[in-house]
């Protein structure tokens, strides 16, 4: 076998990085559109956004938004929301679905469900959450089989 070249090592390199940076795509970019919703809405609570405007492309109701906004002000210590896993879809009509997010650590958190299931509508073309439903016990919907 042949070794590889100064430029073939570069280029080897290169797509390995380019392989690798496929692989480490943040998870919003992975997920069914619902989902990806989901999954923004979420970071933008970590984030302890208090721009009611920002939480707004998310809901059906701006009143949701205006209360995620005002909470963001008044807690200010500690996470507003504990770790969560990749959302995902567990259940999908044409225009609605619903989008399951399992809780982790939630030691710190007692009062918290294991899961959230929030009911997804399809508005002018963007996912935005309608309903929230916390799960408690370890039975959390299943994804959909493919």
């Amino acid at each position: 076998m042949k070794p590889l070249s100064a430029l073939g090592l570069l280029l080897t390199a290169a797509f390995l990085a380019v392989l690798a940076a496929g692989c480490s795509e943040p998870a919003a970019r992975q997920l069914d559109p619902p989902a990806a919703s989901i999954q923004e809405l979420l970071e933008l609570r970590a984030e302890r956004s208090t721009d009611a405007s920002a939480y707004a492309e998310y809901f059906a109701s701006v009143e949701v938004a205006q209360a995620l906004a005002e909470s963001a002000v008044e807690e200010t210590q500690g996470p507003l929301i504990p770790e969560w896993d990749a959302p995902y879809v567990s259940q999908e009509e044409s225009a609605s679905a619903d989008v399951v997010v399992v809780w982790r650590d939630l030691e710190d958190w007692p009062d918290w469900p294991v899961a959230t299931v929030f009911r997804m509508t399809l508005l002018d073309d963007r996912w935005v959450a309608v309903d929230a439903t916390g799960v408690e016990g370890t039975a959390t919907p299943p994804p959909p089989r493919e």
